[in-house]
């Protein structure tokens, strides 16, 4: 008798192990249903984005242009931007300040064509960037921005990303010595070669924006845009 209890009981709690895991899964499944149409969502996704004709060269270098542009977001119909013009000439800073929501990064990310505008132009070195391949219109622009992005590896790494991956240790050092974030690197257990946590945690709010800095002017590219980089830094960083 006692046998058979034991048998039983080995048997009943195998069958309602089946059963909860059964049910875990039926709870689960509408989850995965909705995960598998957003991740087919954006494998499927046709970017708007595409890359231009090519573009001739004009000789200019670091010359930006908005020609009338108005921006409205996808799927809305309130105007972001409208009729705006102004113009930026190599060597030339242009700061572009208003309050909240504004459409102060709206306004700077149509020049490396994260959206393209609504109608107007905006051209970068005489061209309009929507005649640009997108790869030729990135390397002439070093972008930052409002929220830096660190990845996990070293220093090195981190800096020469995307562009200027054969860059040097003295070209490394050089863009960190003007994002002023060279001597707190020198500090570090192996200097350049110093691994960061993966989103930078291991550094300050400010260090991570000059680490972002460092990344753009390692590049060496015409034209800078600094989209609210500078809000960690001291007053003294931000003026130099």
């Amino acid at each position: 008798l006692f046998s058979d209890m034991v048998v039983f009981t080995s048997y009943a709690t195998q069958v309602i192990s089946a059963v909860m895991m059964s049910t875990g899964i039926l709870r689960c499944l509408p989850r995965v249903m909705v995960s598998s149409r957003r991740i087919e969502e954006v494998v499927t996704h046709e970017p708007s984005v595409t890359d231009g004709p090519g573009a001739p060269d004009t000789g200019i270098q670091g010359e930006v242009r908005f020609e009338d542009v108005s921006f409205t977001y996808p799927g809305t119909d309130r105007e972001v931007l409208s009729h705006v013009t102004f113009s930026a000439s190599p060597g030339e800073t242009v700061a572009v300040i208003g309050p909240t929501a504004s459409g102060k990064s709206s306004l700077v990310n149509l020049v490396p064509r994260l959206y393209d505008v609504t109608s107007g132009r905006v051209t970068v070195d005489g061209v309009d960037v929507r005649e640009y391949r997108l790869e030729d219109l990135y390397s002439r622009i070093g972008y930052v921005p409002q929220t830096p992005v660190v990845f996990k590896g070293t220093v090195r790494e981190n800096v020469a990303y995307g562009g200027a991956d054969g860059a040097t240790d003295r070209e490394v050092e050089r863009a960190l010595g003007i994002a002023q974030l060279l001597d707190h690197v020198r500090t570090m257990p192996e200097g350049i070669d110093t691994d960061l946590s993966q989103h930078g945690w291991s550094l300050s709010g400010g260090q991570r924006q000059r680490l972002a800095i460092a990344r753009a002017v390692c590049r060496k590219p015409s034209i800078y845009i600094f989209d609210d980089t500078f809000s960690a830094l001291d007053y003294r960083t931000d003026r130099d």
